[in-house]
């Protein structure tokens, strides 16, 4: 059960576990569709954009193969 609020995008990054550049890019990409196409509900605020987070959380879990990425680990150098 996801709590019926707006969130900002870094909320809602850290709500999904995604990267801020990731939700923000989305956010981007949906804003641009006609309002009655969005599938996530957005608002904009003076300036910024919320979006509301069960639209976000349902969007990602039904689009996302993989959920968010891990960190990646360094490579480690070979010596030779």
């Amino acid at each position: 059960m996801v709590e019926e609020i707006w969130v900002n995008l870094n909320e809602g990054a850290q709500a999904t576990g995604y990267n801020h550049q990731y939700v923000q890019k989305l956010v981007k990409k949906i804003s641009a569709k006609p309002e009655a196409e969005r599938e996530i509900r957005l608002r904009w605020r003076t300036s910024y954009w919320e979006v509301w987070l069960p639209d976000l959380v349902k969007y990602l879990s039904s689009t996302a193969m993989h959920g968010p990425r891990g960190k990646r680990k360094p490579k480690e150098k070979s010596s030779t």
